[in-house]
């Protein structure tokens, strides 16, 4: 449940059309490898740009670039949305540039999880053993972790109000598998970046964040076909 004293005014409805797309999706085939790739790889980026494993996110971006080439004539031939195939033009590259610029471990986070933004849109074309949108929910997870980390909580206000809209969209999914145990904790962590942002406590944001990915972890074995 949002938490009441924090609720923002105005939703991101921005998003609506995009998450719609995410839940409902079309049963076309399973997922080519060269996307389940580029997911891996830049989860991966993630999580090594944040450790300052700098070799190793240049080789995750060096194979999202590979994959990508391998996959985008797939991914227009298959009906995937336009402004994804687009978008993940753009994302790979800027993470490319990024890497070769800078080792800032943000910043190489941040352009790593910017791939990973498209990559829902792009599932749900076929049929993903978990529902497509699990990844957009881990894609904002990241954003509101790294608004934390970067001290930057007004962005983070916004990132959170595009968080929740997704979730309002999971939670329906949870209840009908009997899971109210996991959308409990993801609520719980919900309301602790609101607590972080409200006290401009960026480790509180970091940290509520964190928790709140862990629950989707959870969430992709509860709602795996």
């Amino acid at each position: 449940m949002q938490h009441p004293k924090y609720r923002l005014t105005h939703l991101v409805s921005a998003v609506v059309a995009p998450l719609a797309f995410l839940v409902t999706g079309c049963a076309h085939s399973d997922v080519p490898k060269p996307l389940d790739r580029i997911e891996s790889a830049a989860e991966d980026a993630y999580d090594e740009a944040l450790d300052a494993k700098n070799k190793d996110v240049e080789h995750e971006a060096e194979a999202i670039e590979q994959a990508w080439t391998a996959y985008r004539p797939s991914a227009t031939r298959d009906g995937a949305p336009s402004d994804a195939v687009e978008g993940l033009d753009a994302a790979v590259r800027d993470f490319r540039a990024v890497v070769k610029k800078s080792s800032d471990p943000v910043a190489r986070a941040r352009a790593a999880n910017a791939v990973s933004r498209w990559v829902g849109a792009l599932y749900a074309v076929y049929h993903p053993a978990t529902p497509a949108i699990l990844n957009e929910l881990d894609y904002l997870g990241r954003e509101v972790a790294l608004d934390g980390k970067s001290g930057d909580l007004a962005h983070a206000e916004t990132s959170i109000a595009k968080l929740e809209e997704t979730w309002h969209a999971v939670r329906p999914r949870l209840a009908a598998a009997g899971a109210s145990f996991t959308a409990k904790k993801y609520e719980e962590a919900l309301a602790g970046i609101h607590d972080g942002i409200a006290s401009r406590n960026a480790g509180a944001v970091v940290f509520h964040a964190k928790r709140g990915l862990d629950a989707v972890d959870v969430m992709e074995t509860v709602l795996h076909d």
